[in-house]
C-alpha cells in the first residue's frame, strides 16, 4: 500500500530507527527495540458493510463503521528517571535520563505518527531503534494530533491537527439505530510499568495493544456533548491500553 508521508524519510534517519515499509532487521541482535501496534478485538463482530458491532458497557448496541486514530510516539523510560505525566508528550516532561547529557535524547524513544484505520484493526510492527545496554521500567505510548510527518493511506482522510475520528451507529431503546460522529483534537497518553527489561540482554518487542469494543464505554449518546464525548473515549484510550514486553527470538 503506497502511503503519504511528508518528513517522515527524515525522522526515522534522524531516530537511527527502520520505519513503516522497508524490510525490519530480523538479526534480533541484544539492544533491537521493536514496537508493535496491535488491537484487542475481544467483543467486537466484523460488519457486513465494513467496521465492527459491539456491546458497551452500559450495554448500548454500536456499529463503529469508520473510524481512525493517530499513534504518535512511543518511548521505554529508564529505571531511574522520574515519573513523567502520562497525559504529556515524553519531551515536555521535566526528567534528567541517567547517562545523558541531554534530557531529550532517549535512544528508546520511537516519535513517527501513524494514522490507523480503525474499521480494519490489525496487528503492525510500527517501528524498531537500536538501544544500548540500559534497564527500562517504564514505557510510554502517546496518542497526539497528525501533522506533516503522519502516515496515512493516499485514501485516508485528512488528519492535520486531528488525533481520533469515529463514525457509525448506535441502538436506541425503542430498536431504532441513529448515527453519531466524533472528531477529537486533544492528546492522551498511558505510562506503564513493565518490569526492568535490560535491552544488552536481548531483543525485544514492546506491544501496545488498545481494545476495540472499549471505545465508547460511557458514552452518554442521547446527548453526546462533543467535549465530554471525547474526553471519555480518550480516557477510555488512556485506560484500556496495555504495554508488553517480550523477548525476540535471537
Amino acid at each position: 500500500m503506497r502511503v503519504r508521508a511528508l518528513g517522515f524519510l527524515s525522522v526515522c534517519a534522524a531516530l537511527l530507527v527502520v520505519c513503516a515499509d522497508p524490510a525490519f532487521d530480523e538479526t534480533a541482535d541484544p539492544g533491537l527495540v521493536r514496537y508493535t501496534l496491535d488491537w484487542d478485538l475481544a467483543g467486537a463482530t466484523p460488519h457486513a458493510d465494513g467496521g465492527h458491532l459491539f456491546t458497551t458497557a452500559s450495554q448500548t448496541r454500536v456499529w463503529l463503521a469508520r473510524g481512525w486514530l493517530v499513534s504518535y510516539s512511543a518511548e521505554l523510560v529508564q529505571c531511574d528517571v522520574a515519573e513523567a505525566d502520562a497525559g504529556l508528550p515524553s519531551w515536555l516532561a521535566p526528567r534528567a535520563l541517567a547517562g545523558h547529557g541531554d534530557p531529550y535524547d532517549n535512544e528508546a524513544r520511537f516519535v513517527t505518527p501513524v494514522a490507523e484505520d480503525l474499521a480494519t484493526p490489525d496487528a503492525r510492527t510500527w517501528g524498531q531503534a537500536v538501544v544500548p545496554d540500559y534497564a527500562f521500567c517504564q514505557a510510554h505510548y502517546l496518542i497526539a494530533r497528525g501533522d506533516e510527518t503522519t502516515t496515512v493511506p493516499e485514501d485516508g482522510p485528512n488528519l492535520a491537527q486531528v488525533s481520533l475520528t469515529l463514525e457509525g451507529q448506535w441502538e436506541r431503546d425503542d430498536g431504532t439505530w441513529a448515527p453519531f460522529a466524533l472528531r477529537v483534537q486533544h492528546a492522551t497518553g498511558t505510562l506503564q510499568d513493565i518490569g526492568m527489561v535490560e535491552t544488552g540482554a536481548a531483543a525485544i518487542d514492546v506491544r501496545i495493544t488498545r481494545r476495540l469494543a472499549g471505545l465508547l464505554d460511557g458514552v452518554d449518546f442521547a446527548t453526546l456533548d462533543p467535549v465530554l464525548t471525547a474526553r471519555q473515549v480518550l480516557r477510555n484510550l488512556r485506560e484500556q491500553t496495555t504495554v508488553r514486553v517480550t523477548p525476540l527470538p535471537p
